[in-house]
């Protein structure tokens, strides 16, 4: 059996909220999520309850990257930030398949790769853009990460075609090639 027909046996599209918590720090994760139309923000926040945006994962990522890296708990909250479509599968699926399947293992590890990416783009742009500069680069990000087509970690599965995986402010930084 193909790894594509195994791991769609374990697959639910599932419909995301707005504002819907996915997932909290510290709490043992039961899904890892593959968006397809919706986005979600990893946040990380303070003991005031203060909270700032690390991450954005959209139709090219997963919910989950803590599980990637061998953890078996969320590090930060994750919020659905556009409603939409996600696939969903049980985490001990997506850790056998993750030993098993050398393609499902690489876009994982790429997207792990393309957050921290993100991240310091993200540190780079709040210290030479202004706010309003960085609030067109968010719309643009988040324009990115919901429009339909190919797109990343689904490909490996099946359910979507392609790789692409865009993040960036307009300010050519070192780092982006």
């Amino acid at each position: 059996m193909s790894h594509y027909v195994r791991l769609s046996e374990h697959l639910k599209l599932v419909t995301l909220t707005a504002g819907q918590v996915i997932c909290e720090p510290g709490e043992s994760l039961e899904f890892v999520y593959f968006p397809t139309t919706c986005t979600t923000s990893l946040l990380s926040q303070t003991a005031e309850g203060d909270s700032s945006e690390l991450g954005m994962t959209g139709r090219d990522g997963l919910v989950g990257v803590s599980l990637v890296l061998g953890s078996h708990s969320a590090n930060h909250r994750v919020v659905v930030q556009c409603a939409g479509l996600a696939y969903r599968m049980p985490v001990g699926v997506f850790q056998s398949e993750l030993v098993r399947c050398r393609e499902l293992q690489q876009l994982a590890l790429c997207h792990v790769q393309a957050l921290i990416t993100q991240m310091s783009q993200s540190i780079v742009c709040i210290g030479h853009h202004s706010v309003r500069e960085r609030k067109d680069i968010l719309a643009r990000q988040t324009l990115d990460q919901t429009k339909t087509g190919d797109g990343g970690a689904g490909g490996c599965l099946g359910f979507r075609g392609g790789s692409q995986i865009g993040w960036g402010c307009s300010m050519p930084v070192a780092a982006k090639r």
